[in-house]
């Protein structure tokens, strides 16, 4: 498709939902994660976390019961990056309640959301 004056691309700041702070011991792995496979060591990831604190925010869907917020969130985009926050806690290097920025999406917009973050993504070339 053919980028025009009038395309319209979406951003994130249209989303009806805006940026919200949830503690860690508020998040799960949402079972909508496309990602099943945790990745390498969260060990190298934490140590960046500490250092420059979470760049990029987790994508969460509000886990409901009976048609009700719980006031948990399950994680759909950010599962590695959760494991390496849940490591600072076990690790008593960060507290349980430490705020994540996350971004709310509805479950509908959860496995594409998922899904694009991570395939769209490509990793640095080696002479880099």
């Amino acid at each position: 498709m053919a980028v025009t004056a009038h395309t319209r691309v979406r951003q994130a700041s249209d989303r009806a939902t805006p940026e919200i702070p949830v503690p860690i011991a508020k998040l799960f792995r949402s079972p909508l994660n496309v990602r099943k496979q945790g990745g390498t060591n969260p060990s190298e990831l934490a140590a960046s976390i500490l250092s420059h604190g979470v760049l990029q925010n987790l994508v969460v869907t509000p886990e409901m019961k009976k048609s009700r917020r719980t006031g948990r969130y399950a994680v759909v985009a950010g599962g590695r990056r959760l494991e390496a926050l849940t490591h600072l806690v076990r690790d008593k290097r960060i507290p349980s309640h430490y705020p994540v920025r996350c971004i709310e999406v509805s479950e509908a917009e959860a496995i594409e959301i998922s899904l694009a973050e991570n395939t769209a993504r490509e990793p640095l070339h080696p002479a880099d």
